[in-house]
Order: structure tokens, then C-alpha cells, then sequence
């Protein structure tokens, strides 16, 4: 498990991806609800190992914020929750990566493989659609040598944005992203791999 920040109100951890077993949908079925368990499940490899090693990581994460876990389940928004309320966190997982942002208030955390496994063309027409106009620029001036990153920090800004609000992301798509909290950005390797991820709390 790799730390990325820590501090008395945010605890943000990353872990690499691998095959689960039945011993740990056992112990996702005591920290899930039942519906929110079953439905991990029913879910295809390799996804359902990202999403397990996503609870796993998160359970472990709430123990070294300082909290007791309690059941999961899914909000009204399909935003997954703790029962209890709190801590508050979010969960993303990329490539055979899954991170974890644990906080006292909502938070939103997204993940992107480095380099983006799309080329400079294909980044720049999606962020002429999807971005502002200011960052469709930076995406169209960032140099191809860069692997995607100025895009992939855009990206999951607007992710994270979207998580933190527990709405679509189709929200957050074309707009000024929100700036009454604070974007955390980090570029970490992790199992020989590289990521950008961005918190938003």
C-alpha cells in the first residue's frame, strides 16, 4: 500500500490490483451491504478484482484515518456511502490500480493510467468536447512527449468534481468545474506503472 497524503481530515492510499479469492468476498460481505456485496459478485474479472481490492483498500484506509468500518451500501445518487454516515470517502481504479480517499467531509477521488492509452489527436478532440475552451488549449499546447498528463489532470478533475457531488459526470462535462473546495493532484508509480489522480475535497 502506498501513502499519498495524510493529514487529521484526509487520508488518500493506493494499492495495486489482484485476484481475489472467496475469502475476500467474505469479508466484503461483512463490510458491504448485502445488495452492494452481491452485486461485486455478479461482476466480470477483472472488474470484480477492482472493485474488491477498492473495498478492501477502503476498509484498511478507515482504520488508519482513526474509524470503525461500517456496512456500505449505495446512496439515493448511486454514490456508495458508509450506513453511519461517516467517514465520508470515494474509490476509483485504473489499469491494475485502485485508489481510496478517506475524509471527514465529501470527498471526490479519480485515477488515470499514465500514458493515457489514447493518442494526442484523440486527447485533443475529446477535450475540444468536453472541456472549457481555456483547457482544450492547455491540452492542445501540452507537448505529445507528455503521455496524456496535462489531459489526464484535467480529466480527473472533473471526475473527482463529479464524485464530490454524486452526480453524472456528464455534469461536469463543458463547464468551469467547481472551486469552492480544493483539487489535490498527485503523479505516483505504483508496481512499476505511472498514474495522475486528483482528490476533490
Amino acid at each position: 500500500m502506498l501513502l499519498l497524503y495524510s493529514d487529521p481530515e484526509l487520508l488518500i492510499v493506493s494499492d495495486s490490483v489482484r485476484m481475489v479469492g472467496e475469502e475476500d468476498y467474505q469479508r466484503i460481505s461483512r463490510l458491504m451491504s448485502a445488495e452492494y456485496s452481491d452485486s461485486l459478485r455478479r461482476r466480470h474479472i477483472p472488474s470484480a478484482n477492482e472493485s474488491v481490492c477498492g473495498a478492501l483498500l477502503l476498509a484498511e484506509a478507515t482504520l488508519m484515518f482513526g474509524s470503525s468500518c461500517a456496512k456500505v451500501t449505495r446512496g439515493a445518487s448511486g454514490k456508495p456511502a458508509y450506513v453511519s454516515g461517516t467517514p465520508c470517502f470515494s474509490i476509483s481504479h485504473d489499469n491494475n490500480a485502485v485508489i481510496c480517499a478517506v475524509s471527514t467531509k465529501n470527498v471526490g477521488m479519480d485515477l488515470m493510467a499514465l500514458p493515457v492509452r489514447f493518442g494526442p489527436e484523440t486527447r485533443r478532440r475529446v477535450a475540444a468536447r468536453f472541456f472549457t475552451e481555456a483547457e482544450a488549449e492547455l491540452v492542445v499546447k501540452s507537448p505529445d512527449s507528455d503521455g496524456g498528463r496535462t489531459f489526464a489532470r484535467l480529466w480527473t478533475a472533473r471526475e473527482a468534481a463529479s464524485k464530490h457531488a454524486g452526480g453524472p459526470l456528464g455534469e461536469m462535462l463543458g463547464c468551469e468545474l467547481p472551486n469552492v473546495g480544493k483539487y489535490l493532484h498527485f503523479d505516483f508509480t505504483l508496481s512499476g506503472e505511472k498514474y495522475t489522480a486528483c482528490c476533490y475535497c
